[in-house]
């Protein structure tokens, strides 16, 4: 432990001699701190592994919650306004705008939007990449229907 450099007296035993002395046993020190064939490190890589993509999973599944709230009240609003207001024709470019904009990542594949004298009618298809890594591709469809408003 402590000795001086000039120091010539053999080192006390199991003293900085490279060995540690277990009872009867004697073994290199280098020798317990390796670990056993390598399997704790590839344990552990793996385990690392399972949960990063755990992570991602419940990360993802979080942001498509969020974005399909969002592209659901976008499409409420624009069933409402075709539900009240007749002349609301540019109401398929109107969306496909608001969803742009408040959702980031989606790309609306296909909307229809019809009125008949009774029901109002929306329908969304859209494709929405997350953020990170895009495992799956997510389509979605969201339809909301409404009573048409007529004047008494």
């Amino acid at each position: 432990h402590d000795r001086d450099p000039g120091d010539r007296r053999p080192p006390s035993p199991g003293a900085g001699d490279g060995w540690r002395h277990l009872g009867e046993r004697r073994e290199p020190v280098h020798g317990l701190l390796r670990l056993e064939d390598g399997s704790s490190t590839i344990d552990g890589l793996v385990g690392m592994v399972v949960f990063f993509v755990v992570l991602v999973l419940v990360v993802q599944s979080g942001f498509l919650v969020v974005s399909r709230s969002l592209v659901g009240a976008s499409v409420d609003a624009a069933v409402r306004r075709l539900a009240t207001d007749p002349a609301a024709v540019a109401i398929d470019e109107r969306l496909a705008e608001e969803i742009a904009a408040t959702v980031p990542g989606a790309v609306v594949e296909s909307l229809e939007s019809d009125r008949t004298d009774l029901v109002a009618r929306v329908l969304v298809r859209y494709r929405w990449t997350p953020p990170g890594p895009d495992l799956v591709p997510i389509t979605m469809t969201i339809e909301r229907r409404q009573a048409v408003v007529v004047a008494p």
